[in-house]
């Protein structure tokens, strides 16, 4: 994924964010550092997520961040395993924020990219993306989210069957 999915997702976030009490600090840390390690995690064949908590978490040491709230942060980037089901508002934001983008146009054209680098299937990443799409709205979890996955979704849908 690029830095252009981080600035969507912040853009998505902020957007649920609206509805909800939340730390925009700690959400916001936790959207710029989510996807650090997923170059090194293609490289590496390792996992996406656990390979961007351990940078993030080195890098908010580094420059002295307090280890509480990276605790936090590092909480709330957790949120992105499909079937999370965490607890604070600012996890299921940033879960929410994530595969609403990947249901967008440009997420989708980043997520097809991402599987064809990974090859970790025989199948073609096109079939994989199509099984991903019909999944996501499955494990959102606010209903904005809901209702914007359902729409993203009949016009992928659309899309891809024309």
């Amino acid at each position: 994924m690029t830095i252009n999915h981080t600035i969507r997702v912040l853009k998505i976030s902020r957007e649920l964010a609206k509805s909800y009490p939340c730390d925009m600090e700690l959400l916001e840390n936790a959207i710029f550092l989510h996807n650090i390690g997923a170059a090194d995690s293609v490289k590496n064949a390792t996992d996406p997520f656990k390979m961007s908590a351990a940078i993030a978490k080195r890098h908010m040491m580094k420059i002295g961040y307090p280890m509480q709230k990276i605790e936090l942060v590092l909480n709330i980037m957790d949120s992105l395993e499909m079937d999370a089901r965490p607890e604070r508002i600012e996890s299921k934001i940033l879960h929410d924020a994530y595969y609403l983008d990947l249901l967008s146009k440009e997420g989708s054209i980043e997520l097809v990219m991402y599987l064809a680098l990974l090859r970790k299937t025989p199948q073609d990443p096109f079939i994989v993306f199509k099984d991903l799409i019909a999944m996501f709205p499955r494990y959102l979890l606010l209903p904005e989210s809901e209702k914007i996955g359902s729409e993203s979704v009949k016009a992928l849908d659309a899309f891809i069957n024309r």
